[in-house]
């Protein structure tokens, strides 16, 4: 391969050191197929610093990346920076300031609603690309490779705290706290029947990706699941509980508390019954713990919707949202949450 080149250098920022060269290109070259970028960089077409470099090298700050203008046209500054372009929507509803639930310069958390995706077209990331489009809130916001992006998902019908980093070290350290759970996130759930005590449901769960359905494997097949939880009011055959996702399969609660006999009330898909309203699911707690962040961090919570509180209050009367953050408040000192 023999290209005549004018080079253009594209500076490596904090959110991009540490990262393989590759993986990095890949982000800029988004065209490239992976086996072309792979070629570019073994044969020093793309170099760091003017220098040859294996495709696995991890850049440093301040270096460059040196890429061929003829491959990639647009100049060092260009793009840098910005978050991902919506997925074709040009009619992109305002994030409204009311879904924040916390913000700084690494890190924003949301309250999302009932009724939307957190990816995709019409969903929660379009809306808050345009936010972050319009309100450059982040630290060090040029990068190469870099783009904020939720750290978890949420159910559409599900509500509640969604995290969204606004910086590498953020994203990695965030996510090094959920795989070593220190990251625990508790929900408020209303069930059909009846519980009387505090459970551990244990189950394999296996997922059907062309249905989008879990179901419980029924022997070791499937991927461990446990779920704990805590009735905190019954009445007229329904409970209201705070789950507690120990591992984060897809779909997990809601499939777990169908094979224990107890699913939410109009969620079809696993087992409820049909009603206007939907299932109440809802990610109120977010806990951290021992996690590097900025602000020292320790906890978000995130309020019912109006109309969720009001369901919860016909039901079990007027306090009950209190008892539940009462409840899950005490159930927090007792280190219930963090007893596997």
């Amino acid at each position: 391969m023999n290209i005549e080149h004018n080079i253009n250098k594209y500076p490596v920022t904090d959110n991009d050191a540490g990262r393989r060269l590759d993986r990095i290109v890949r982000r800029m070259l988004p065209e490239e197929p992976l086996t072309g970028i792979y070629k570019l960089i073994r044969l020093g077409i793309i170099r760091v610093n003017g220098t040859k470099k294996s495709c696995s090298y991890r850049v440093i700050k301040g270096q460059t990346i040196d890429i061929p203008e003829e491959i990639k046209k647009d100049p060092p500054g260009y793009n840098s920076g910005k978050v991902r372009k919506p997925p074709g929507n040009l009619n992109i509803p305002p994030l409204p300031e009311n879904w924040l639930i916390y913000r700084s310069t690494k890190l924003i958390a949301l309250n999302k609603p009932a009724g939307l995706l957190t990816h995709g077209r019409d969903s929660l990331d379009e809306r808050v690309q345009q936010y972050l489009s319009r309100n450059p809130i982040r630290d060090n916001v040029s990068s190469l490779s870099f783009k904020p992006g939720p750290l978890h998902r949420l159910d559409r019908n599900t509500t509640g705290i969604v995290l969204y980093p606004l910086t590498l070290k953020t994203a990695q350290e965030l996510s090094l706290c959920i795989h070593s759970h220190r990251i625990i996130k508790i929900y408020i759930a209303l069930l059909s029947g009846t519980i009387y005590e505090p459970a551990v449901w244990k189950d394999t769960i296996k997922r059907n990706k062309m249905k989008r359905i879990s179901y419980i494997a029924g022997d070791d097949s499937g991927k461990r699941a446990v779920t704990k939880v805590m009735p905190v009011a019954s009445r007229n055959n329904l409970t209201l509980a705070l789950c507690f996702p120990v591992t984060g399969r897809t779909h997990q609660i809601r499939v777990q508390a169908k094979a224990h006999h107890c699913p939410f009330p109009g969620d079809t898909k696993y087992g409820g019954k049909k009603n206007r309203k939907g299932y109440l699911l809802h990610a109120a707690y977010i806990g951290l713990r021992d996690c590097r962040i900025e602000d020292n961090l320790k906890e978000l919570y995130a309020p019912l919707a109006e109309s969720s509180s009001k369901t919860l209050e016909n039901i079990f009367g007027k306090h009950i949202v209190r008892r539940c953050i009462t409840v899950l408040n005490t159930l927090k000192k007792d280190n219930f949450f963090y007893t596997f």
